[in-house]
């Protein structure tokens, strides 16, 4: 009787320790999960055991090594996880490690899209972080030796050469063709990720190797690098929603960007003003093919007010140092006060015969109104092979393409909506 009364204490204390971690959990750091190391890194020896154990209010998963995308030789352990009885706690364990399960692991928000190259913060509100070295008497290098790999970089940024080291204090040399590089500005050194070269040019393409002499070990990586990539498409910017934003509405802003899979990066948003309505969700990010991903970082603010109208900027930087930025800008329409104002920077256009002319308005009106172009002979225009027409968020643009004499004449802008009717002429010129 005293011990089934002794187990039934231990259980009661096991499950109050549990849901006092997560009371403090909830209310010291969100929906944060958290692991039982309160350390960024640790080094462990080949062959031992490895036990992670993550407590999280929400659900979460763990991010662990894997043999990578590129097939770069990297041997990982067997592993299992375990689910306590609540489902609020997981254990993550490798029985007996090898140098290959050297990297990142974290448990990270269910919903977070994770590669083994994705950016990782220590400060990350979705996610926890731990860098594990598994150091070893045979093996320098998390890669196999003898396997020689390829270097990835961006042109203009940086180029990696991946020689990851089973710990820390390696000392670690890096030679292009027999002669040793020296780090300095240029050419840095992290074990987690390699050596990075930066400000890249077609000059560091060629063969390496790393090497490292130290502790009896001797051990010696062929890296190859020929060519670059274009790391990071274009940035684009856009309301989620086509329909004009008026205050007490939702505005829903998603900014997308193509990226190489071994490229990390991070998003970040610039607003008119920090609310407490605001919710920037986990970048989503799909595969687009075997070498590139499409990441999208989606802004949503409830309850717009008219001091959240003006311009709101996504921003993505890599760890290979590239920076893009976007911009839109946002208009808050009063829903009692329709309108409609037309603009432009230039009414008057002079052409050569032959060439092509654009003409651009500035639309701002409330409610969103029906726009059509009419030409000089006041037949509404509508594209085709002469004549494209775009329109974007406050903007269209009409263009005229391989203009002759006869396109002379007036191009009007007409914008309608429930107040009625405004129009906006532009005057073409053709000369032969």
């Amino acid at each position: 009787m005293a011990n089934v009364q002794m187990r039934g204490l231990q259980a009661l204390l096991r499950w109050s320790w549990l849901f006092l971690s997560l009371y403090l959990i909830s209310g010291c750091g969100g929906h944060k999960p958290q692991l039982n190391y309160n350390m960024t890194e640790l080094v462990i020896n080949e062959g031992e055991a490895l036990e992670i154990t993550c407590i999280s209010v929400g659900d979460f998963k763990f991010h662990y090594p894997i043999s990578d995308y590129y097939n770069k030789q990297i041997v990982v352990s067997d592993h299992t996880i375990s689910e306590d009885e609540m489902k609020q706690s997981k254990t993550f364990r490798r029985p007996s490690t090898v140098v290959g399960d050297t990297g990142w692991y974290g448990c990270v928000d269910i919903n977070k899209k994770m590669t083994d190259m994705t950016h990782k913060e220590y400060d990350d509100p979705t996610a926890s972080w731990i860098y594990i070295y598994i150091t070893s008497n045979t093996s320098a290098f998390v890669q196999s030796v003898w396997t020689s790999l390829n270097g990835f970089g961006c042109l203009g940024y940086q180029v990696i050469i991946p020689c990851r080291t089973t710990s820390p204090n390696f000392q670690v040399i890096l030679k292009k063709n027999n002669k040793e590089l020296r780090l300095g500005e240029r050419i840095t050194f992290d074990s987690k990720v390699g050596f990075v070269l930066k400000n890249s040019s077609r000059m560091d393409r060629g063969d390496y190797t790393c090497e490292v002499h130290q502790d009896s070990l001797s051990h010696k990586m062929e890296i190859t690098f020929h060519s670059f990539h274009h790391c990071m498409g274009k940035l684009v910017i856009k309301k989620d929603d086509a329909n004009p934003v008026t205050a007490g509405s939702t505005l829903k802003i998603k900014c997308a960007v193509t990226i190489k899979i071994e490229n990390p990066y991070k998003y970040s948003w610039t607003t008119p003003q920090n609310s407490n309505s605001r919710t920037i969700l986990v970048p989503v990010q799909e595969k687009i093919n075997q070498f590139t991903d499409s990441i999208t970082s989606t802004f949503i603010l409830h309850n717009v007010t008219y001091d959240d109208e003006g311009n709101y900027s996504c921003q993505v930087k890599s760890s290979f140092g590239e920076n893009k930025s976007a911009n839109i800008y946002v208009y808050v329409y009063d829903p009692s006060n329709p309108f409609i104002n037309l603009t432009t920077n230039d009414q008057n256009k002079i052409h050569i015969n032959g060439s092509s002319v654009a003409f651009v308005a500035h639309v701002i009106a409330y409610p969103k109104p029906i726009l059509r172009w009419i030409g000089p002979n006041g037949q509404q225009i509508e594209s085709s092979y002469d004549y494209q027409i775009y329109y974007e968020e406050s903007m269209s643009i009409l263009e005229v393409h391989n203009v002759r004499k006869l396109d002379e004449g007036i191009y009007t802008l007409c914008a309608k909506n429930i107040i009625g009717e405004k129009i906006l002429n532009f005057t073409l010129k053709v000369y032969a």
